[in-house]
């Protein structure tokens, strides 16, 4: 008799997707440290548009792993995945500020400023009972280096993971419904490549890339996949599904495994 899979327990090797970690991942960039002083002291600071450009966050810290600064017939513009997308900034003093409302009232606002050494210093400030805002510690971000073109697509995958997280998990399921109607044997890797059996089973999900929008497709460019398996649903059995983020970056991964 064939078992059904167990109920999935995914193995992950990134944290879960941004969508569901976003407001976390800023609470925790708001609020961490006692905090110390926001500027410079002693050194005059460049110009709000030595902000514009494409950053990186430390890398011991969560996402966002990239960010956009871009200025537009004297605009500044933010994109800060999965969050915002050509968020609108208001230029204050040396600061690009993103002032966040809710019912007329502030409830947060993004700070950001070039810093002489060439990097660009971040401020999450939230409410304080009482009046004024938050001052915890400043996040410096390093200036992303690679082609426009490249960091584009890049950012363009962070937008996108939250939609690859949910075809991963599509995709694993619909491998599972393969095997139970294939005797427990998985699907092999070539019946997935474009024009396999597989796509053309009735119970193939149609999805796109979530990056470039082409039919969804085992590669390794940004969002597309890879998929592997051992085993069968008669015995001990391994599947995975892992999307591609891009270059830099880790898949997301999903997975299951039994016995």
């Amino acid at each position: 008799m064939i078992r059904a899979p167990l109920s999935l327990s995914r193995r992950r090797w990134v944290a879960a997707a941004a969508a569901a970690v976003a407001g976390v991942v800023l609470l925790a960039l708001t609020t961490g440290g006692c905090g110390s002083s926001p500027a410079d002291s002693g050194t005059a600071s460049p110009p709000p548009s030595a902000a514009v450009g494409y950053w990186r966050s430390p890398a011991d810290r969560q996402p966002p792993k990239l960010i956009r600064i871009r200025e537009a017939e004297g605009r500044y513009f933010l994109w800060w995945p999965p969050r915002s997308a050509r968020a609108a900034m208001v230029v204050e003093g040396d600061r690009l500020v993103r002032h966040h409302y809710q019912g007329g009232r502030e409830i947060e606002r993004e700070e950001f400023w070039a810093k002489p050494d060439g990097t660009l210093a971040f401020l999450g400030r939230l409410p304080k009972e009482g009046g004024g805002f938050t001052t915890p510690d400043v996040v410096v971000f390093t200036r992303a280096t690679g082609g426009e073109a490249e960091l584009d697509a890049q950012l363009r995958a962070l937008f996108a993971e939250p939609t690859m997280d949910q075809q991963a998990e599509t995709l694993l399921h619909s491998v599972f419904k393969w095997a139970r109607g294939h005797g427990g044997a998985f699907p092999p890797r070539a019946d997935l490549l474009p024009g396999g059996v597989f796509w053309s089973w009735r119970g193939a999900p149609r999805l796109r890339n979530a990056v470039t929008g082409a039919p969804l497709a085992l590669g390794s460019g940004p969002g597309d996949f890879e998929y592997a398996a051992s085993g069968d649903l008669n015995g001990s059995y391994e599947c995975t599904i892992s999307m591609h983020l891009g270059p830099g970056f880790p898949d997301i991964v999903q997975g299951e495994s039994g016995q």
